[in-house]
């Protein structure tokens, strides 16, 4: 479900929901298995964006992806994928 994205207050920043980290990784492993990303590479692709994305914000975690189909590991469909996921899942705090 798509949210009302509130007005950005100081000091708000857009991050992926800790509180739904579980949800987060079984949705991106179901994006990248379909999108044929070999499973050496899902785990620590999965773990590096939340952890981007949680850490950091949204955006570090959006600019990780883009190197990743910049350097040709995800390929383009997989890659909006996933930007959407990211985007699904980020709250501001």
């Amino acid at each position: 479900a798509a949210a009302v994205m509130p007005v950005a207050m100081p000091g708000l920043r857009e991050m992926l929901d800790k509180s739904k980290e579980n949800y987060f990784k079984y949705d991106m492993e179901d994006i990248l298995k379909k999108g044929n990303i070999p499973e050496e590479r899902r785990l620590s692709l999965t773990a590096t964006i939340f952890a981007k994305g949680s850490r950091g914000t949204t955006q570090d975690a959006k600019d990780f992806v883009k190197e990743k189909l910049t350097e040709g590991i995800l390929p383009e469909p997989v890659y909006k994928q996933v930007i959407n996921l990211i985007d699904g899942y980020s709250t501001w705090r």
